[in-house]
């Protein structure tokens, strides 16, 4: 009986150093993305989510939400990577908050001549974090090569919207020259001004879009593949609310 206790209490104790060494290795990657980020950025950056797969599976992957001083509020990805080095490798998508007005401008300037009357809000929360090369000198035409880009077109209601399938193809090409995969969400607006439109307030979750019907005469969720090919297409304002070709 006696050794059975102490087994157990063994057991225990091994579990608990396991557990706390666990909690520095995750304090120390943390740690690490904070400076990692400010080294490379020359400005403060404050964790407000954190996670991380647990020892026991054996993965070293660790990933982070944090805020900088320019986008407050903003949630800006972060992840870690132990190497064969015993290093961390980090990468992040800060780079698409700095460049997001450049961004926009360059998806605006291949939409307008196509749809006309438009804006564009171009997602950078969305992308996926990024090598260390890519940064605050990162030309537009490298970011938008390097990972899937979310943007949304907002088109005013003179907009012919019988021309929907016709106008996205264009726009897929136009993103073909530039290698660009997106996830484009289009609203043909009712009889809102684009002058006065509040992008950020547009969601496109089902909720939104359901709860919202009568600001749109219909919206398009569309994945467009870097080859300019549209891999998936849904107007949820058509009869057949299910994926349409």
């Amino acid at each position: 009986m006696k050794n059975k206790i102490k087994k157990a209490m063994l057991i225990i104790l091994s579990i608990t150093i396991m557990l706390g060494g666990t909690g520095c290795m995750f304090k120390s990657a943390y740690k690490q993305m904070e400076s990692y980020m400010e080294k490379k950025y020359n400005e403060e950056f404050t964790i407000i989510e954190a996670s991380g797969s647990s020892i026991m599976s054996g993965s070293s992957d660790r990933s982070a939400i944090f805020s900088s001083e320019k986008f407050p509020g903003q949630r800006i990805d972060v992840s870690a990577r132990e190497g064969d080095d015993g290093k961390y490798h980090f990468k992040d998508n800060y780079a698409g908050f700095l460049l997001k007005d450049k961004v926009t401008e360059f998806f605006a300037n291949l939409a307008k001549p196509i749809y006309k009357d438009c804006k564009i809000s171009f997602h950078p929360e969305s992308t996926s974090p990024m090598p260390p090369e890519y940064g605050k000198d990162t030309t537009v035409e490298k970011l938008v090569a390097r990972g899937q880009m979310y943007m949304s077109i907002f088109l005013s209601s003179n907009v012919d919207i019988t021309k929907k399938d016709e106008d996205i193809k264009k726009f897929a090409e136009k993103l073909k020259e530039y290698k660009v995969f997106a996830d484009v969400t289009v609203w043909y607006l009712t009889d809102e001004s684009l002058e006065n439109i509040n992008m950020e307030k547009y969601d496109y979750s089902n909720d939104f879009i359901y709860d919202n019907e009568g600001l749109f005469k219909n919206v398009g969720l569309i994945t467009i593949n870097p080859d300019g090919k549209i891999f998936y297409k849904n107007w949820r304002g058509d009869k057949d609310d299910k994926a349409n070709g």
